[in-house]
């Protein structure tokens, strides 16, 4: 089990370390998928768009300047994802 708070992970993986950002992403996958979920209404939508908010933060991992706000930082990716996907649906 993982005992390192939320910030020590992010902090981690911007220096380069694969397995904490793994960490972050089993910590709070369940969480951003549900955010993704509740504003586009289908599960399997909601998964990719999880993912692909993942990958977004991944990648600009290092431009959060308070790491122990990552997880309202990847809720706001997401919702603004879902959002998109919404908009294009319509």
């Amino acid at each position: 089990m993982n005992t390192k708070t939320t910030g020590e992970l992010v902090q981690t993986a911007v220096a380069g370390e694969r397995r904490a950002f793994e960490s972050l992403v089993s910590r709070y996958s369940a969480m951003v998928t549900g955010v993704a979920y509740s504003l586009c209404g289908d599960f399997a939508r909601s998964e990719d768009i999880a993912q692909e908010a993942f990958i977004e933060t991944w990648k600009n991992l290092e431009s959060l300047r308070e790491p122990e706000k990552f997880a309202g930082w990847i809720c706001t990716i997401a919702r603004r994802r879902a959002i998109d996907v919404v908009r294009k649906s319509k």
